[in-house]
């Protein structure tokens, strides 16, 4: 778990097949189907959607059978993101409702707040923007009062987007920094980089603080590059177009040709790096074309 948290996938993969190989042996059924569903959640993590939902649905399996129902509901949110992913809505709503019922009937405060949470999205998706707001906030309800800090976070992020589609730009901006504030100091670096870009392109829409935004979007694909999720490409990209945007502004058009080409090349720190010494050299020949002082 916590190498899965590092980003170090390869590596909690291997602890994880050693672990149910060993469960398998004593015949811990419950330790099983956990391990099913965590290797589940790595492949997920890579883009293998099909090998992921083959696992949780042989860790569901192991759930129903031993009547593990807290298993049993984490295992179903986690079979509706893929059908989520897959884009098959219906699907997904109905195994998140699953869920949910099954985290009320055993008090599983934190449990029912993410499910809450993944419904909105689906609600949003489909245009029905107050029924995810009211669910988004009974999920930010549910993690205030369980101190589940992720949760809150994750929620903050999901509220700033619609406030950001709504055109309420200043209530994003607050929404997405209390985001950042919290994954921060819970070391999420997933919601991280996801909060690090899009506040950065708010900050740019805002024409508002862009070194911050520049800032920001670096450390976003730094973040992304370690931890190498499939399902995170997507932001990867946006991270990458706003530091095109940065590069074109400060150097011209001529100059952000050569370092897309110095990215793919040499990689980005180093394209980084060129850019900046271009920077300052643009900086130095401004100076050296101001008129001298004169003495009064």
């Amino acid at each position: 778990h916590i190498y899965r948290q590092r980003g170090e996938v390869d590596r909690a993969l291997l602890l994880y097949e050693q672990s149910l190989s060993i469960k398998e042996k004593i015949g811990d059924e419950k330790g099983k189907g956990a391990t099913l569903h965590a290797m589940g959640y790595i492949y997920r993590q890579r883009g293998e959607v099909d090998r992921a939902l083959l696992l949780y649905e042989q860790s569901l399996s192991i759930k129903e059978k031993i009547g593990d129902e807290k298993g049993k509901g984490a295992t179903l949110h986690a079979m509706a993101n893929i059908y989520m992913q897959r884009g098959e809505v219906d699907r997904a709503l109905l195994l998140y409702e699953q869920s949910l019922s099954i985290k009320e009937n055993i008090g599983d405060g934190k449990g029912k707040g993410a499910t809450l949470h993944a419904m909105a999205h689906i609600y949003l998706q489909r245009g029905e923007v107050a029924r995810a707001l009211s669910l988004y906030e009974q999920s930010l309800s549910i993690a205030e009062k369980i101190g589940d800090e992720q949760g809150k976070g994750a929620t903050f992020h999901a509220m700033a987007y619609i406030y950001l589609q709504r055109g309420e730009l200043a209530r994003a901006l607050f929404l997405y920094e209390q985001s950042l504030s919290i994954d921060e100091k819970i070391g999420d670096l997933t919601g991280q980089a996801t909060t690090s870009i899009m506040l950065a392109q708010l900050l740019i829409q805002l024409k508002k603080d862009l070194e911050k935004a520049w800032t920001l979007a670096e450390r976003a694909v730094v973040i992304y590059q370690h931890l190498q999720h499939g399902e995170l490409e997507q932001m990867m990209e946006l991270a990458i177009g706003v530091l095109f945007d940065k590069v074109h502004l400060e150097l011209g058009e001529e100059k952000l040709a050569i370092f897309k080409e110095k990215m793919e090349k040499d990689g980005w720190e180093q394209a980084m790096t060129w850019a900046e010494e271009q920077k300052q050299l643009s900086v130095g020949e401004d100076k050296d074309r101001l008129p001298p002082k004169t003495s009064e």
